[in-house]
């Protein structure tokens, strides 16, 4: 299956609409919808409103331990040489500048609440280790982006199904480093969002 070049880009800045009576969320180009994803639309609502707050990002070592956990998880042996440039690149730079890398792919050039690097693992090369702003304005937390829904072929492509395994497959992944992040005590995406439903699960 030849790969999409939409892949290689950016998210478009403004999806499809949801489906009607589904509640949204408009977050870094992608639309969140239905109940089931209340706690995700409240957080990403939150980031919205308080786009430009300063924010507490990760030491450089805490971000070097979430790297080196993807990637004992996305390669077997060697690095490709893209991947092995970019470390060697952010290797490279004081914990001063380390997040000036131009390695990083940022939300905003002047006040950016989330930091991206493009790592890819063995079956497809666009998944990101991403460090975003915690809805609580001062942390962060890490997130592994598939970076691969705004490229999926339409329904009547003959390589829909195709990529739609990839997809799977690629979330598959992308859960399995979060998990293992977590095991390492680093702050996830998905563990404020748990926390988030069980604490309101207890309100109610």
């Amino acid at each position: 299956m030849e790969m999409p070049a939409e892949c290689d880009a950016a998210p478009p800045e403004y999806p499809p609409a949801p489906t009607a009576g589904a509640k949204s969320a408009r977050h870094k180009g992608r639309i969140v919808t239905g109940t089931p994803c209340d706690a995700e639309n409240r957080a990403r609502s939150w980031f919205a409103e308080h786009e430009g707050m300063s924010w507490k990002k990760p030491e450089p070592s805490e971000v070097w331990r979430a790297v080196e956990a993807y990637l004992s998880l996305a390669y077997d042996g060697q690095l490709p040489t893209i991947v092995a440039s970019r470390l060697q690149a952010l290797r490279a730079c004081s914990e001063a500048d380390f997040y000036r890398s131009s390695v990083f792919e940022l939300d905003s050039s002047t006040e950016p609440s989330r930091y991206a690097l493009r790592l890819g693992y063995r079956f497809y090369p666009h998944v990101k280790l991403v460090i975003e702003r915690a809805p609580n304005g001062t942390g962060a937390l890490f997130q592994a982006d598939t970076h691969d829904r705004h490229c999926c072929p339409e329904p009547s492509s003959p390589d829909y199904s195709r990529f739609r395994e990839l997809m799977d497959q690629n979330q598959r992944f992308a859960s399995a480093v979060e998990a293992a992040w977590a095991r390492d005590g680093l702050p996830t995406f998905k563990q404020f969002l748990r926390r988030d439903i069980e604490l309101r699960a207890r309100a109610n």
